[in-house]
């Protein structure tokens, strides 16, 4: 892989001080040798003078006084970066302000700028910017937007999409253009809104963005051009921040929220189910109606369940691999059962793995002729590939992946390469995908430059292995808009290299059998066989009565 060429940036800012979430973003940028920080430009505009009067008579009073004197969460922690931003020229500008909002640099201020030739600036400062200064820069000014321009134009971020009902919450980060919300997006995401608390929701999507600055300034540096996302018609509404009543019936649905939310965690027990289609994968990829065969010895009613089977196939036996969770123990171990198709006859469940620190997910897979399990263990902090012999008994190979609470590791080998996608427990393991690499399949695995490689709640947590399908690579998905394991998504891989990766959505599998219709969560693919797996809840009072006791 060739060194990326350096890149050249400014920040535009209101001072040193900065939010938590902006200041590790420009850190990340300050500590990357493929970044060079050449310009600091500071707005030295005079504050609005606040009129008394107006202030307590505001339509948005409440929410004001909330946001200023009881929003208190991580990310909007104040962090002085003086120092950091010392090693650089600085600028003193103050901005001609036109309209209503828009504010223009002075000519003098815009040479200063354009003679640092830089390659990008970053907008954490100064409001609404328009003129000369978004074509100061190469590749233009940086901005984010912590909401769905589709949807959610305006602000303030995260609130509406929770007062709404709406599932998902999105953030982009953008090229400003002259047009208001009008800007090329160079990255999207789309996180799980949490509905029941407005704190948790804004300090998510804050955090969680931070790292898409040096993401996209790597891309940029590798490719030598901005990323290419497509662009979308953008939403008339411009939301602002809520009134006084808007904002008092927020709370009464927070408070709901948080009830159903409570409740809904005491009285749900999930129950998966594993069986193997009777379809083609075509007829998977091409949406025909599905149906299922159940595999023997599933007993719900002893608060087990079986989950994310894999399959390995020889002539005449299928060994399926699965994760057997105890509700009691509220941990997974791996089991096995093997079928026999021509009398069509199944063993007895086999335990692989013994209980003891939570494995699942035993990602299971052939590379030259020798078999090989890979199964999830975060809570060891580490993912341990195996050696597995024809009597299904597991040998250490290596550590693929030490200190780093991978959930549902997948590998797939492609151009010369082994890549491993797997989830962190501790990053939101439902939204954010993170791909390793390395040249041999015992490692060692190095991270790829744009880890967290996808940040979607619909389609980045892996749910079984990688397939062709009419030439392209296909990547199955978790779907947790809604519920954990809501439904599949498969995924054409577009990209897949140490720079990049790109993939688009090709379809999504829903629940479809009359029991188990709550969820379907994996995809297993071996030759003709199929293995999926479905959720049902059930009321169990002895759960019930453990967690009311906190056990």
């Amino acid at each position: 892989m060739e060194a990326p060429r350096t890149l050249s940036f400014g920040i535009l800012c209101n001072g040193t001080t900065f939010p938590q979430w902006q200041a590790a973003a420009l850190q990340l940028l300050i500590n990357n040798p493929a970044c060079k920080l050449k310009l600091v430009v500071v707005n030295t505009n005079p504050s609005p003078k606040k009129n008394i009067f107006k202030k307590l008579f505001s339509r948005t009073l409440l929410f004001t006084q909330y946001e200023n004197r009881f929003l208190k969460i991580p990310a909007l922690k104040k962090v002085d970066l003086q120092q950091a931003l010392s090693q650089c020229e600085v600028l003193q500008a103050t901005t001609l302000k036109k309209g209503k909002f828009s504010h223009y640099f002075s000519a003098d201020d815009i040479e200063t700028i354009k003679g640092q030739e830089l390659d990008f600036i970053v907008r954490f400062g100064f409001g609404i910017i328009k003129g000369d200064i978004l074509t100061a820069s190469k590749y233009g000014v940086w901005s984010y937007h912590h909401g769905d321009e589709i949807k959610f134009r305006g602000g303030p971020a995260g609130f509406w999409e929770i007062f709404n009902r709406s599932a998902v919450t999105s953030a982009i980060l953008q090229q400003l253009t002259p047009t208001l919300d009008g800007g090329k997006v160079l990255k999207k995401g789309y996180f799980k809104t949490i509905h029941h608390s407005y704190p948790e929701q804004l300090d998510t999507l804050l955090s969680q963005t931070s790292s898409w600055l040096l993401q996209v300034a790597l891309q940029v540096a590798h490719s030598n051009k901005l990323p290419e996302i497509p662009s979308e018609t953008k939403a008339e509404k411009l939301h602002k921040a809520p009134g006084n009543l808007a904002f008092s019936w927020f709370w009464v649905l927070i408070l709901v929220n948080k009830i159903r939310f409570k409740l809904n965690n005491l009285f749900k027990v999930e129950i998966w189910n594993i069986g193997t289609l009777t379809n083609t994968i075509e007829e998977v990829v091409e949406g025909k109606k599905l149906s299922i065969k159940w595999l023997p010895g599933h007993k719900p009613q002893s608060l087990t369940y079986r989950a994310d089977p894999f399959v390995l196939t020889e002539p005449g036996r299928e060994v399926f691999l699965y994760e057997k969770f105890d509700y009691h123990t509220h941990k997974g171990h791996i089991e096995a059962i093997e079928h026999y198709p021509l009398t069509n006859t199944f063993t007895q469940e086999n335990i692989i793995i013994p209980p003891g620190t939570h494995h699942s997910y035993p990602f299971a897979f052939e590379y030259n002729n020798t078999r090989y399990c890979l199964p999830e263990n975060f809570e060891a902090n580490n993912a341990v590939l195996y050696l597995m012999n024809k009597n299904n008994d597991l040998k250490k190979v290596s550590v693929v992946l030490g200190g780093i609470p991978a959930v549902d590791p997948t590998l797939v080998y492609h151009d010369d390469t082994f890549w491993l996608f797997f989830t962190l427990k501790n990053a939101l393991p439902n939204a954010q995908l993170f791909i390793y690499h390395s040249a041999t399949i015992d490692g060692p695995y190095e991270p790829h430059i744009l880890n967290p490689v996808k940040t979607d709640i619909s389609s980045a947590r892996p749910a079984g292995n990688f397939f062709r399908y009419k030439g392209d690579l296909i990547r199955p998905s978790q779907n947790c808009t809604h519920t954990y394991g809501g439904s599949l998504v498969l995924n054409r891989v577009v990209t897949l290299s140490k720079t990049d990766y790109v993939e688009e959505k090709l379809t999504e599998v829903k629940p479809f059998d009359e029991e188990y219709n709550k969820g379907l969560h994996h995809l297993s693919v071996a030759g003709n066989v199929l293995a999926v797996d479905g959720k049902k809840y059930i009321f169990s009072l002895s759960l019930l009565l453990k967690r009311l006791q906190g056990k």
